[in-house]
């Protein structure tokens, strides 16, 4: 079960909501990086992270960090960018490493899935000319063009 918390950040990665620093409402004290899996209504703690009232965006594997406080040190505001590999991340528990390792698995063979039927639907649809109604592809002949039919 998530800690009590504010001020802190929230991203998507695949199913997972990632909570990343914040305040924890009980004393001040550096709270744990919380990951709740939306397939499965579980929440996991890894990492700590030191920072409120920061930032944060996910670009592929990464999540980035800007600015904010560290609990240490309330008023002075940090202009530092922290990188949180979330691959890494993931590999400090099994439980969460096993998980994103099937969906990366299912993603990819739905990727290999959808570039065989793309590559079938090519094979089977003539190309037209936009032009003049015959088929540009060398394999199919067009015996009959728009005039004659």
């Amino acid at each position: 079960m998530p800690r009590n918390r504010f001020q802190h950040t929230a991203n998507f990665y695949y199913n997972f909501l990632i909570i990343v620093g914040g305040r924890s409402d009980i004393e001040p004290k550096t709270v744990p990086i919380e990951i709740y899996d939306t397939d499965n209504s579980e929440w996991e703690s890894v990492a700590m992270f030191n920072k409120f009232r920061h930032t944060a965006w996910l670009v592929g594997n990464f999540i980035y960090t800007h600015g904010g406080y560290e609990i240490q040190n309330t008023t002075i505001a940090k202009s530092d960018m922290i990188t949180i590999d979330l691959k890494k991340l993931f590999g400090t528990n099994e439980t969460l490493q096993r998980k994103l390792s099937k969906i990366q698995a299912d993603e990819e063979r739905k990727k290999k899935q959808l570039i065989e039927n793309a590559n079938k639907r090519k094979e089977l649809t003539p190309s037209m000319s936009p032009v003049n109604g015959h088929s540009t592809n060398p394999q199919r002949s067009n015996r009959f063009g728009p005039s004659q039919i």
